[in-house]
């Protein structure tokens, strides 16, 4: 295992994590602007354990269901954004976690699935221009340094 590719993930991970619990506001309302850094993984896809393992500890506060499902969000969203172009990863930031998530938030809140998706789409509509506007803008201006912080 790259000793770079671990401390870069690890450094991901607790940043993504520290915004997303910096932020109470925004995880109170079903999103986190920290999703804005899945945008990185078009960039660099060894960034994606980094990226889930951050939605993953976001989600202590909220217990194991989120700690799980988040990551595995996580996981499949940054995935999705690595198979696309930088100017188009933010979609997938849109559209993954405001379909998948409130499968599982109406379950947990008995709130039926129609009433929870135009919430998190508000959102997560929040976190993709975020993407669009500064995230994919600055990993363009570092692409070198994000490709080298994990040894690619």
């Amino acid at each position: 295992m790259n000793p770079r590719w671990l401390a870069s993930n690890a450094i991901l991970a607790a940043v993504y994590a520290a915004l997303a619990l910096v932020l109470p506001a925004t995880a109170f309302a079903n999103y986190r602007l920290s999703t804005a850094l899945y945008s990185l993984a078009a960039f660099n896809p060894r960034l994606i354990p980094g990226l889930a393992l951050g939605n993953a500890l976001a989600g202590l506060p909220q217990g194991p269901l989120d700690i799980v499902l988040g990551g595995l969000i996580g996981l499949l969203t940054s995935w999705l954004c690595s198979r696309v172009s930088p100017w188009v990863s933010p979609l997938a930031i849109l559209i993954v976690p405001t379909l998948v998530v409130p499968l599982w938030l109406g379950v947990l809140f008995a709130v039926p699935y129609q009433a929870v998706v135009p919430v998190l789409a508000r959102g997560q509509a929040v976190c993709a221009l975020l993407a669009w506007a500064i995230v994919v803008p600055l990993g363009y201006r570092f692409a070198h340094t994000l490709r080298q912080a994990t040894g690619a």
